[in-house]
């Protein structure tokens, strides 16, 4: 979810005009969002911190190629992605299924004509989630989680990956597929209740 860009035009303008206090502001306004997001993609506080941080310091530096100032957390989410993969490099990416607030629409956007309740009467389908999030292929993991729990649509997706709108649609496809196929082996879903979205 994209947060409210009121005022963010105004606050540029000024940064870029010498008063670079205001910058503080988008921090202040951006700074949690991004860190869930980062969090999310990185599983290491410590790490998103920093991540968030380094974001911002290059957000700052590099305000002037900004081209639509309405567009600076797209922008500026769009970096902390680039950096959670530099982050990647060097680390195995974690995910939990298990604390996540939107687990019904993760499980809904895998199955159809059936009710999370339904689907969720099974104990251990958080740590079945988490572990076939886990064995998913890094982009197909980051495709999966921007679309069902940030919400953005495929556009957003493609312009905060550098990738075609046709790849993020590829991808998310693929990691639903997936699910879809490892629920049903492990007879969480049955053939005749699914189809992916």
């Amino acid at each position: 979810m994209i947060p409210d860009n009121t005022g963010d035009k105004a606050i540029i303008d000024k940064v870029l005009s010498g008063s670079t206090n205001d910058f503080e502001s988008l921090v202040l306004k951006y700074q949690n969002p991004l860190l869930a997001l980062v969090m999310r993609i990185t599983r290491n506080e410590d790490a998103s911190k920093d991540i968030v941080q380094n974001s911002f310091v290059a957000a700052y530096i590099n305000l002037k190629s900004l081209k639509d100032p309405n567009s600076f957390y797209p922008w500026l989410r769009r970096v902390a992605i680039n950096n959670s993969y530099s982050y990647f490099r060097t680390i195995k990416h974690q995910y939990s299924f298990a604390d996540e607030e939107h687990h019904d629409n993760i499980i809904n956007s895998i199955v159809a004509d059936k009710t999370p309740e339904d689907i969720l009467a099974n104990a251990d389908v958080s740590v079945l989630l988490e572990n076939i999030y886990n064995t998913l292929p890094q982009r197909l993991q980051t495709v999966y989680y921007l679309r069902e729990v940030e919400s953005l649509s495929y556009e957003e997706i493609a312009e905060a990956l550098y990738i075609p709108v046709g790849t993020v649609r590829s991808r998310l496809f693929n990691a639903r597929r997936i699910f879809k196929d490892k629920l049903m082996k492990k007879g969480v879903i049955s053939d005749a209740a699914t189809t992916i979205k």
